[in-house]
């Protein structure tokens, strides 16, 4: 199996021909730094970050992960040809605002498929705020009068909204204190 080749001066990573599937840490990311060690390829920006690796167990370790300089100008390109590729490994744009793909130079149909270890993904689901802090934010949503249904009540000695946050309102010349009770 061949491995993806380099163009500094354009930045682009050039996918090897006649390939239906692409090792992305081996044919990739490793040819890569196989590259950036030969001759003057070192003075080009880095096409790659990495992480991951590390041993969680006696017997386990962290997913790698891979990270394509986008943010830098790399892009990848598959080669000249009509084909179905598919990269195997947990690559990302270091930008995931920023494509890493850019089309082939001649009239090609080409479907690129990343296959990425799902398990090794933690995506955070709700506020990502703390118990206490999302409670403290509800209280002050519904402080500002902003929740429907909820209606703050004001006096000119109380602030209420429902039976759980009642404030009271006292003046001292001209000073005005609001205070919890």
């Amino acid at each position: 199996m061949a491995d993806a080749t380099f163009d500094g001066g354009t930045m682009l990573v050039l996918l090897p021909s006649e390939q239906s599937e692409v090792d992305v840490k081996g044919q990739i990311y490793g040819a890569w730094k196989r590259w950036a060690k030969t001759g003057t390829n070192a003075r080009f920006l880095p096409a790659f970050e990495s992480i991951g690796g590390d041993p969680t167990t006696a017997a386990g370790k962290v997913s790698p992960f891979f990270f394509l300089r986008n943010d830098l100008g790399w892009r990848i390109r598959c080669a000249e040809e009509d084909i179905e590729v598919t990269l195997v490994g947990n690559l990302y744009g270091r930008d995931p605002a920023l494509p890493i793909m850019v089309p082939t130079l001649g009239d090609f149909t080409v479907l690129m498929t990343l296959e990425r270890d799902a398990s090794s993904v933690v995506q955070t689901l709700g506020s990502g705020l703390s118990s206490e802090q999302d409670t403290r934010l509800a209280e002050l949503h519904r402080l500002g009068g902003l929740q429907a249904g909820t209606p703050l009540t004001v006096t000119s000695t109380t602030r209420r909204v429902g039976a759980e946050i009642t404030q009271s309102i006292e003046q001292i010349g001209d000073t005005v204190t609001v205070t919890r009770t």
